[in-house]
C-alpha cells in the first residue's frame, strides 16, 4: 500500500503498508527534508541561488523568483525547494536577523520587541473609512500581539467611542484577542497588552472637493489613516494628512504652546509675532520662554518636532482645493474652523483643502524652505549679523512667505506666494505649518 502524505508537510510521506516495495526512498526523502528544516537558518533571502553552491547550503529564494518564499537546500549536488508553512521560524545570516513566514512573505521578527505587522498591500494604509465615524481594516495583516501572532481578516470593524471629538486624534489599538479598538488615548492601552498599531483625525469638517474648500460636518480625515509601516518620518503622527500620497502636512497651523500639544492641534491659540512660540527644550526652552516668529525659530520650532517648513511646490499641493483669490477678511487667533470667531466675510471651512488642511490659504502667511529674492536690506559685499546672535549671513536672500493672510484679498490662494521678507522679519499675521516625508516600510 501507497504512504500516506502528511497533511501540513507535503513532502512527508508516512503509513507504507507492510512489505511495500520503494518504501525507503521516500523515506529518505523524509529525513532529508528533516535534516535540511530543522533549526532552520539560511544564508540568504536576496541572494539569487549561485552556480557553484556546496552541499548543504540553505537560502530563501528571493522575490520575483517563480519558487519565490521557498525553502532552497542543496542536497547531492542539487536543489530541493520546500514550500513554508505559516509559522516558520528561520535566521538570515547575512542580515543577522530572525524571520517568521506570515501571509505568504518572510516578515522580520526582533526579538523581545512588539514587531510583526504584516500587510498584504504595502501600497495604502492598513485602515479605511467607512463612514463620518468608521472605520475597518483595507486588506488582510498579521499583528505580533503579546508574543502571539494574530491573522487579521480584510474588512474587520473598528470599535469606536460612543461620543467622538471633532478635531481629535484617535489611536487604533489590536488587543490581544484580535479586536481592534479605536481611543483618544495614544499612551495607555484600553486592554491589558493591547498593541498601538494606528491612528486617524476626526476633524471638524469636511475636505474640499473640487476648489471651493470643504464645510463644518465633522468627519474622519481618510487622508490621516497611518500605521505602523504608513505614516509620517516624524516621531508624532498626530494631527497630519497624506497630500497626493508623496508628503505629509500638519492639518492645522503651528500653535503658541507646541511643547504640549504637538505642531498640529485643533483650538488652539495661533503661533504668531503676536502670540510667539515657546521655545523648545531641545533648544534651551524651558516650558514658559518664547521667541520671536522669526524665520529662523518657527524653522528652530518645527525642526525640533522633527518637521519642516513647506517647499513652494509642496505648499501649492497642501493648499490645493481651497477657496482661490480670497481671504478670511480678520484674524482667526486660533486654529480649526471658527473657534474664536467667525471669518469675515469669508469662514474657515472655505480655506481647507483637499487633503484636510484646514485655514491652507488666506488666513495666516506661513514660513516657506526656500530663499529667493534679493534683500534690499542685505549689505552688498559683506556680512549681516541677522540671525539672532547666531552668526552672520553673507548676501543672504529673502526667505518664501505661502498663502496670503486674512488681509491679502484676493492675492491669496494655494499658489500664492511674498519673497520680499528677510528671515528675521517677525510679525502677528506670520505663521507656520509643518510637512513630513512619507515613511512606507513594506
Amino acid at each position: 500500500m501507497a504512504a500516506k502524505t502528511h497533511p501540513i508537510l507535503s513532502w512527508l510521506k508516512y503509513a507504507w503498508g507492510l512489505g511495500f516495495n520503494g518504501w525507503h526512498a521516500e523515506n529518505d526523502d523524509n529525513l532529508v527534508g528533516l535534516g535540511a528544516l530543522t533549526h532552520l537558518s539560511v544564508i540568504s533571502r536576496t541572494t539569487s541561488l549561485p552556480g557553484s553552491p556546496s552541499d548543504g547550503d540553505r537560502y530563501i529564494v528571493p522575490a520575483g523568483d517563480a519558487n519565490e518564499h521557498q525553502v532552497a537546500v542543496r542536497v547531492e549536488g542539487a536543489w530541493k525547494l520546500y514550500v513554508p508553512n505559516d509559522g516558520w521560524w528561520t535566521y538570515v545570516e547575512d542580515e543577522d536577523k530572525r524571520y517568521q513566514f506570515v501571509g505568504g512573505e518572510w516578515a522580520e521578527f526582533v526579538s523581545g520587541a512588539l514587531s510583526l505587522f504584516a500587510k498584504r498591500d504595502g501600497e495604502i494604509a492598513a485602515w479605511s473609512k467607512t463612514g463620518a465615524f468608521a472605520a475597518e481594516t483595507s486588506q488582510a495583516m498579521e499583528i505580533e500581539v503579546d508574543g502571539s501572532v494574530l491573522s487579521i481578516a480584510a474588512s474587520t470593524s473598528i470599535t469606536m467611542p460612543g461620543s467622538p471629538v471633532a478635531g481629535t486624534d484617535y489611536a487604533i489599538w489590536c488587543h490581544p484577542d484580535g479586536e481592534l479598538e479605536a481611543t483618544d488615548d495614544h499612551d495607555t492601552p484600553p486592554v491589558a497588552d493591547a498593541r498601538k498599531v494606528g491612528g486617524f483625525h476626526y476633524a471638524p469638517g469636511g475636505n474640499a472637493t473640487g476648489q471651493l474648500g470643504g464645510d463644518t460636518t465633522p468627519t474622519i480625515n481618510a487622508f490621516s489613516f497611518w500605521d505602523l509601516h504608513w505614516r509620517p518620518a516624524c516621531p508624532d503622527p498626530r494631527g497630519m494628512t497624506l497630500v497626493a500620497g508623496m508628503f505629509w502636512a500638519d492639518i492645522y497651523l503651528l500653535g503658541a504652546d507646541h511643547h504640549v500639544n504637538g505642531t498640529s492641534a485643533h483650538n488652539v491659540t495661533i503661533a504668531d509675532n503676536s502670540s510667539k512660540p515657546k521655545i523648545p527644550d531641545a533648544f534651551g526652552g524651558d516650558g514658559s520662554s518664547v521667541y520671536d516668529g522669526t524665520w529662523w525659530n518657527m524653522a528652530e520650532v518645527l525642526a525640533s518636532h522633527g518637521k519642516r517648513p513647506a517647499a513652494y511646490h509642496e505648499f501649492a499641493a497642501l493648499a490645493y482645493g481651497v477657496t482661490e483669490a480670497q481671504a478670511r477678511g480678520n484674524d482667526a487667533v486660533t486654529t480649526g474652523l471658527g473657534t474664536t470667531n467667525t471669518g469675515n466675510p469669508n469662514t474657515d471651512e472655505e480655506f481647507t483643502s483637499k487633503w484636510g488642511v484646514i485655514q491652507a490659504a488666506g488666513v495666516q502667511w506661513v514660513w516657506g524652505a526656500e530663499f529667493g529674492g534679493a534683500s534690499p536690506d542685505a549689505p552688498v559685499g559683506s556680512w549681516d549679523a541677522n540671525t539672532q546672535g547666531r552668526g552672520s549671513t553673507f548676501e543672504v536672500d529673502n526667505v518664501a512667505l505661502f498663502g496670503g493672510s486674512w488681509n491679502s484679498g484676493a492675492d491669496a490662494g494655494s499658489r500664492c506666494s511674498l519673497w520680499n521678507n528677510a528671515p528675521p522679519l517677525a510679525g502677528g499675521s506670520l505663521g507656520a505649518r509643518g510637512v513630513s516625508d512619507h515613511l512606507r516600510l513594506n
